[in-house]
């Protein structure tokens, strides 16, 4: 019997990239490396990536280092002990969706919803007005994710909020920080920068892209199958699966730099 193959759409070009399901690892963790010379050089496409052999070789902090500025998380974003997240999430859903876990035990008692008011609670202590968040498993020739406040424009100087400022300081939020991740992965994924993917991340991200796609269409919603099919890859597709919130950890002293972990729900 003959293998049907599957071509993956782009949203902003009828080109299409056709895969074999049958070549599909079943499971495997993407490693992919990076070379300057792989890369698009002209300026249309992805900004010029650092030399790294790794999309999660970024430099780490300590909590003594980050001590040193006295920036630390939300309780809900980092449990104090484990340095883990407590909130149970999936960056392909909103924020809406994210649980807390409770630490009780017994069946439906280990996790519950987050309130809005957890959602609107600041993100950082202080409250930080400027945030950028890497994902490991992306390639790092995408920007981080980037929270700003409008009247908290970056600069040289420390992010902190000022007290001596005349205005009060509205600081960055959990819901903000994780809808900016959700936006982050729902961001489409372009031909060109799918051209200098690593061929086992180019079949991975097919697969989850796919996968999808028959999800929606064996629940009978084609609509959504269809609607899937015409955005083409997205972020979340880079994933392969990773989608399940684990931590987020310091990458600068002075709070504004952290990196997202991922893994497998």
């Amino acid at each position: 019997m003959a293998i049907q193959t599957k071509r993956v759409h782009f949203s902003e070009s009828p080109a299409v990239y056709t895969y074999s399901p049958s070549s599909m690892p079943r499971t495997c963790t993407p490693s992919p490396t990076w070379s300057e010379d792989s890369l698009p050089d002209n300026d249309s496409g992805p900004s010029t990536p650092p030399s790294t052999a790794s999309f999660a070789r970024r430099t780490l902090l300590s909590a003594h280092d980050l001590a040193k500025e006295r920036v630390i998380l939300n309780p809900l974003l980092s449990d104090p002990r484990s340095q883990l997240t407590p909130i149970v999430w999936d960056v392909a859903t909103p924020a809406t969706d994210a649980m807390v876990r409770t630490g009780r035990k017994g069946k439906g008692k280990e996790v519950s919803a987050l309130l809005p008011s957890d959602l609107a609670s600041a993100a950082t202590l202080p409250g930080m007005t400027s945030m950028d968040i890497h994902i490991a498993q992306l390639p790092p020739f995408w920007k981080p994710v980037q929270l700003r406040r409008d009247d908290s424009p970056r600069s040289s100087s420390s992010h902190f909020p000022s007290s001596r400022s005349s205005r009060p300081v509205i600081p960055i939020t959990i819901g903000e920080v994780l809808n900016a991740v959700h936006s982050n992965m729902l961001l489409p994924v372009s031909e060109k920068e799918f051209a200098v993917f690593p061929k086992d991340l180019q079949k991975l991200t097919a697969k989850a892209f796919w996968k999808r796609h028959d999800i929606a269409t064996h629940a009978g919603n084609m609509k959504e199958a269809a609607a899937i099919k015409k955005a083409g890859m997205l972020r979340v597709d880079v994933l392969a699966g990773n989608q399940q919130l684990v931590a987020l950890v310091p990458a600068s002293v002075n709070g504004e730099v952290w990196q997202l972990v991922l893994a497998r729900p």
